[in-house]
């Protein structure tokens, strides 16, 4: 049986969530030309799963949505139209338990090699089991630019600004749902903004997976490309988005994640 949406409300970490969404989710300062091409943000709930089995979660973080938001009457496709409704907190963290619950079994996303890599660390047996699963789901970045990624769209300042506006929402859920372990899709491209959210040392990427005793391949080469690091007691895991993995024949790395991680968990 899926939950609904009222057994994620009844769990007092997502009022805590939502509380601090309306502490800031407003505050982007960029023009408003920016504003109408940038995303939805992508709001947060944690589900049922995560919130059972404490200490046993894996929070999944991306780079950005590729297009987020919901119709035209309520919040939109833009951040600028997401500030016009008045309850947009509510319904942005309903839109992802939501998907999760109900549009994800028919999603185009469904297939997609970030999604495949989701299953397969979480080890999904169907689609009604996954909110069962102790599990998180966000973005690195609070938004997406038309569609895509924000490099190379934003003049520095907006770039400045957005940044700082995604690291205080990001950095805002890891210290509410205080998740063991985060496991980053993001890529060397986004490399610049995890140093910047978690004041990461220049030698940060010298040290690879392989490096952790629960690694399940030691020997393996390819692992150089998966680095690690330790932030306020969460142990994150950086790699390649899971799209680049297959495009490169590289999937073994995700068989080893997903393997690492259980010893973790252990």
């Amino acid at each position: 049986m899926k939950p609904s949406i009222e057994d994620f409300w009844s769990l007092p970490i997502n009022n805590e969530l939502c509380d601090f969404y309306k502490s800031m989710i407003c505050s982007l300062d960029v023009s408003n030309e920016t504003k109408k091409k940038l995303s939805v943000p992508l709001l947060m709930q944690a589900c049922p799963g995560y919130v059972d089995n404490p200490g046993k979660g894996v929070f999944f973080v991306g780079q950005e949505t590729c297009g987020w938001g919901g119709n035209s009457e309520t919040v939109g496709m833009s951040y600028e139209s997401f500030l016009k409704d008045s309850v947009r907190e509510y319904r942005m963290m309903e839109a992802q338990s939501d998907f999760i619950v109900n549009r994800y079994e028919r999603s185009r996303h469904k297939g997609s090699p970030l999604w495949r890599a989701f299953r397969e660390i979480v080890q999904v047996s169907d689609d009604a089991d996954a909110a069962y699963r102790p599990f998180l789901w966000s973005n690195i970045m609070a938004c997406d630019y038309e569609g895509h990624s924000f490099l190379n769209c934003l003049s520095a300042k907006e770039e400045n600004e957005f940044i700082e506006f995604s690291k205080q929402k990001f950095l805002g859920e890891l210290t509410i749902l205080k998740p063991k372990f985060c496991l980053l899709f993001t890529g060397p491209d986004y490399d610049f903004v995890l140093e910047r959210y978690f004041g990461l040392s220049q030698n940060w990427k010298n040290v690879d997976i392989r490096s952790l005793k629960e690694c399940s391949e030691p020997n393996e080469e390819s692992l150089v490309y998966v680095k690690t690091f330790d932030w306020s007691g969460i142990r994150f895991i950086r790699t390649y988005h899971p799209g680049y993995l297959q495009r490169k024949s590289l999937w073994k790395i995700v068989d080893v994640i997903s393997n690492t991680i259980n010893e973790l968990l252990k």
